[in-house]
């Protein structure tokens, strides 16, 4: 699954200089912001997808499971989302992308169709939300593995399309991910009705059982809004004072974020479903290291891709792209660290949610959430360079890291002195030894276009920061049982 990813980051930063380049800055500002727009119609539905998923784990870890009705509980409730997306779209974001957003008048025809479409592809996502959760519930990783060849496959005609025909480039571009977005979904739904047992479709008239599935999703829409407006609303904040360009800049650094986030994400999913099962079984000391193991590998898969990157951003960033947008690197950098802080988060989350007890929970995390989009506000207002706006979330991700320790600690006793141990003193033991001699070395040799000395040095940085994770991040244990594997791997 990793070595597919690989390929997968591989093509999409090929697709993605491809697409800058033949959209241009402009155009391709304009897909990010508008984009963004319909995110800002959707954040229900990602209150509702991380309940779905937590129900139908929860089952599954039950001797007597109601997974058939919870899942399709789950996807008529979705559908009505779905349908109520693409009206408040059609009704608001519509007047809002004409009235409120700073897109040339040149091209606000094709804002608009862009929009229309986006909305489609909006309520597909929406729709296929259970699906994925079911996925991920039963641990079929492999079926994300086959997916991703099929993403690369489609990247790589997109870019040909793009190239070869002669319609409105930004148009086409959008009509593409609504085709890739469509197939992928009618082979989730056929994957997951043939090969997933208790995923099927039964008539569901339990008020009491629709109404607990949207009560706790109530809770979590707070965290869902606030989530919603501390991305997207981000990117609308920015396209407000600073127009198209710089939300071109921005959609760089997601686009990095993505697909360095996709080689964590697996090693998540993998584990999330695990984390509810022991909470509905009971078994404490297996969740406890399933939350401390979970943190630890996945800031250290994600630190040892983003260290070479960051040390050599700049470079990489005018190779990869040809025109490179001002302020892209510092944007890049900031979200790429407010990534590493958010994977600490995940198993943590997960396992409040497997909990259940969210109420106070997401009233702290809407409000710390809402202090980012109040600071975006005030440097945007105050003509602060405009980079800052992404040192806020960063921050928050701090706040919202001690917070679920804290919280944790107190529904279901996570012993803090181990989660330091364990956790917090290999990460920051790996951090020293690595960061530090890179800032070191930047400082005395600062990064240059050589095209040979970008590549050693990539290389130099990647495998100094994995010996460090073997030896100082991990237990004796933990390597053993990876020399065991590697020694596997080698006699095949």
């Amino acid at each position: 699954m990793y070595l597919r990813m690989l390929v997968t980051m591989v093509v999409t930063l090929y697709t993605s200089r491809v697409v800058l380049n033949t959209l241009g800055i402009e155009d391709y500002g304009i897909y990010n912001v508008v984009a963004g727009v319909v995110v800002l119609f959707s954040f229900i539905n990602n209150a509702m997808s991380t309940g779905t998923q937590r129900h139908i784990s929860y089952e599954l870890g039950k001797i007597d499971g109601r997974v058939p009705r919870i899942f399709s509980a789950c996807l008529r409730i979705h559908l009505v989302l779905a349908v109520l997306v693409v009206v408040l779209g059609e009704v608001i974001g519509l007047w809002f992308l004409n009235n409120g957003l700073n897109i040339p008048s040149e091209r606000l025809y094709a804002a608009n169709v862009i929009f229309h479409i986006a909305l489609i592809t909006c309520f597909i996502g929406i729709v296929k939300t259970p699906y994925d959760a079911a996925v991920i519930a039963y641990e079929r990783m492999s079926f994300y593995a086959y997916m991703s060849i099929f993403d690369v496959l489609a990247k790589l005609l997109m870019v040909y399309v793009l190239m070869v025909m002669p319609y409105d480039k930004l148009i086409l571009y959008v009509l593409f991910i609504l085709f890739v977005s469509a197939v992928g979904f009618l082979i989730q739904v056929y994957y997951a009705h043939r090969r997933l047992a208790g995923i099927e479709l039964v008539a569901v008239r339990d008020r009491k059982l629709y109404k607990y599935l949207l009560s706790f999703s109530g809770w979590t829409l707070f965290g869902s809004t606030t989530g919603m407006l501390e991305s997207q609303g981000l990117n609308v904040i920015v396209n407000i004072y600073f127009g198209v360009v710089l939300n071109a800049a921005v959609g760089i650094a997601n686009q990095i974020r993505g697909v360095l986030g996709q080689f964590v994400s697996g090693f998540q999913q993998a584990l999330n479903p695990q984390l509810v099962m022991s909470e509905s079984s009971g078994d404490r000391l297996r969740q406890f290291d399933l939350i401390f193991r979970s943190a630890k590998f996945s800031f250290f898969i994600l630190f040892a891709l983003s260290l070479p990157i960051m040390a050599n951003l700049r470079p990489i960033l005018f190779l990869w792209l040809g025109q490179v947008p001002e302020y892209t690197v510092a944007i890049c950098m900031l979200v790429i660290v407010s990534q590493l802080l958010e994977c600490l988060s995940s198993p943590l989350y997960t396992t409040i949610f497997a909990i259940g007890k969210i109420k106070t929970y997401q009233c702290i995390v809407s409000l710390l959430r809402t202090l980012s989009v109040v600071a975006a506000f005030a440097i945007c207002y105050l003509d602060i360079e405009p980079y800052m706006v992404y040192l806020m979330p960063c921050v928050v991700a701090c706040l919202l890291l001690l917070y679920r320790i804290w919280f944790i600690n107190k529904e279901i006793s996570l012993p803090l002195v181990s989660f330091l141990r364990r956790v917090v003193l290999p990460i920051l033991g790996v951090c020293v030894v690595t960061v530090i001699p890179v800032l070191v070395y930047r400082w005395y040799m600062p990064a240059d276009d050589s095209l040979l000395r970008l590549f050693f040095e990539t290389c130099f940085i990647a495998i100094y920061t994995l010996f460090a994770i073997f030896f100082i991040g991990i237990t004796s244990s933990e390597r053993a049982v990876i020399l065991q594997q590697f020694r596997k791997i080698i006699r095949r």
